[in-house]
């Protein structure tokens, strides 16, 4: 048996069942260390609030080829489905664009994740 979500879906066109097996999120947890609370809730709040674009940069460089395919499960509602990441290093293109915000995953000793997010600056 598997764990899994279950939503309802409904409108004037019909209805559907949504199944979200909790299995592969909870082996993401285990894997990869969260953010803190307050980096966890300031994420949620930007995409909220529609203005979530994200420099993304991580150390070693190997680290953000493993977990950026993961991120929207780990960080966000499980209702989010993508996220749009720019991992370009030069920040005036990025800051031009719009994005406001330096996502910063590093891997310390023992595996362990430090986050941080910070403004941009062009």
């Amino acid at each position: 048996m598997t764990p899994c979500e279950v939503s309802y879906i409904a409108d004037e066109s019909g209805h559907e069942f949504l199944f979200r097996p909790q299995q592969a999120r909870s082996a993401l947890h285990d894997r990869f260390v969260l953010p803190d609370p307050g980096i966890m809730s300031e994420i949620r709040l930007l995409a909220r609030s529609g203005s979530a674009r994200f420099v993304v940069t991580s150390n070693p460089s190997s680290l953000g080829h493993e977990i950026l395919p993961h991120l929207p499960l780990l960080l966000l509602d499980p209702s989010w489905r993508s996220i749009y990441i720019n991992a370009d290093e030069d920040r005036s293109p990025a800051y031009d664009a719009g994005i406001r915000w330096e996502l910063h995953i590093k891997r310390e000793e023992g595996d362990h994740l430090e986050w941080s997010l910070e403004p941009l600056h062009s």
